[in-house]
């Protein structure tokens, strides 16, 4: 299948496809919306998608067609090597990204490798996504010394919320402790509450209260879920089963350390979360160092109480 909103490279792609003896072009679409109700609908074994769209984008095509389930491969097709639509087709889900400017046989060899299973990724591509992907190492790196920085639990506590919200790119994120259920606890407060920490970006009101209602009916189930010390996605999250409504996407980024329990960072926004699983493990490794931090931070506490005492 083939999406783009310009006729000439739509008949271009069509014909030159269609002289190919194991290809076959199913259907063609002008705008995003267009291409993904086609695409759900026909099932092609691949699409072409032009990255820059009327109505939808290419990027908000990818988002909603894995939104959706569609499970067949995409090849993203742009005029310009834009590093942003570059990084964000490849976190979305595209199986391969080509150039406009490519020749009509890279074009056929790159929709047979989609198809054999293979990520098609040009030089010419490959080589700024590695670049921005080196970037936000680095970045991962800042915040990690970011983090070293900090002298009390409480400022620290708010130093990893806001780095949660800012790497996975919520709307808000909030870190609560995780409470062992008894020693005096009501059945079923498991979190601390109100939060330890909490961190937004000029989130709507509106979303906040969806948000907030998700969190006092799924606090349970949340911690359920985040009993490991893996970061764990969760997508289209509806809180109560048994209620039509809202849903909203998670990140739970639990925190664990030897003297305090755990800790849980709950990120939230409205739509899906694509994280890579390169990503998830660099949130990972901040999470173990923000315990360890909290461990020598309340170790110092301690000695220092202990210093002051007096005979």
């Amino acid at each position: 299948m083939v999406a783009d909103d310009h006729e000439e490279i739509r008949h271009v792609l069509m014909n030159m496809l269609n002289l190919q003896p194991d290809l076959e072009v199913v259907g063609v679409a002008s705008n995003g919306r267009e291409a993904v109700e086609l695409a759900m609908e026909i099932g092609p074994d691949v699409l072409l998608l032009d990255i820059r769209m009327p109505v939808m984008d290419g990027i908000e095509v990818i988002e909603e067609l894995r939104k959706r389930k569609f499970s067949s491969k995409i090849i993203a097709l742009s005029a310009h090597e834009d590093e942003t639509y570059m990084s964000e087709a490849v976190r979305k889900g595209v199986d391969g990204y080509i150039l406009k400017g490519s020749s009509m046989r890279e074009v056929v060899e790159a929709v047979r490798e989609v198809m054999r299973g293979r990520a098609v990724l040009q030089p010419e591509v490959a080589e700024p996504l590695a670049r921005r992907f080196r970037e936000e190492d680095r970045v991962l790196r800042a915040f990690q010394a970011l983090l070293g920085e900090r002298e009390d639990a409480s400022g620290l506590l708010r130093a990893f919320c806001w780095m949660a919200r800012e790497i996975v790119g919520a709307d808000l994120a909030l870190t609560y402790r995780v409470c062992t259920e008894g020693a005096g606890k009501p059945e079923g407060e498991v979190m601390t509450q109100p939060p330890l920490a909490v961190s937004h970006d000029r989130c709507p009101q509106e979303r906040l209260s969806l948000y907030r209602s998700v969190l006092e009916r799924g606090v349970r189930h949340l911690v359920e879920l985040a009993n490991d010390d893996q970061p764990l996605v969760c997508n289209e999250y509806v809180a109560d089963k048994g209620e039509e409504g809202e849903v909203c996407s998670l990140v739970l980024i639990p925190v664990m350390t030897e003297m305090e329990g755990g800790f849980l960072v709950i990120c939230l926004r409205p739509q899906p979360y694509s994280l890579s699983p390169s990503l998830l493990q660099h949130i990972r490794s901040l999470a173990c160092q923000a315990g360890v931090l909290l461990d020598n931070i309340r170790r110092k506490e301690k000695l220092r109480r202990i210093e002051s005492w007096t005979i």
